[in-house]
């Protein structure tokens, strides 16, 4: 739905509603990539959804200049081929000097505090503001 449907089908909802329209951001692409994306928020972290990195192609999100999080759910990842290519992805991404993670639909709405804690462990070890090797 747009920005405009979504107000208007939530026109006479509560304030708190349309507090909560406020954190939607229609280039999210889905579920877990809302759950990360609020967590991200709540840190106060520098993050982007939907870059395109060269070399790359579209990543999920980009927290600062070089952790790239990938959210991946088995309905448009689980054939061979999106498997192959989001390990090729991975490999060049690493190349390039970023640090890629990825998780699945399941750890980020089932496993939510492990999964959120291993991002946080990433931004500690500031993986986020420098290449993951020399350039």
């Amino acid at each position: 739905m747009t920005r405009d449907q979504l107000e208007y089908q939530f026109r006479d909802a509560p304030k708190r509603i349309g507090e909560l329209l406020d954190r939607c951001d229609g280039r999210a692409e889905s579920g877990p990539e809302t759950v990360i994306r609020l967590f991200l928020r709540s840190l106060n972290v520098d993050f982007d959804i939907q870059v395109t990195i060269t070399g790359v192609g579209i990543v999920d999100i980009l927290v600062g200049d070089w952790l790239i999080i990938e959210l991946d759910g088995w309905r448009f990842h689980g054939d061979r081929e999106h498997f192959e290519s989001d390990r090729v992805r991975d490999v060049d991404a690493h190349a390039l000097g970023y640090t890629p993670l990825r998780f699945t639909y399941k750890q980020v709405m089932f496993q939510t505090a492990e999964t959120t804690a291993k991002i946080l462990d990433a931004i500690r070890a500031e993986v986020h503001r420098r290449p993951s090797r020399r350039v």
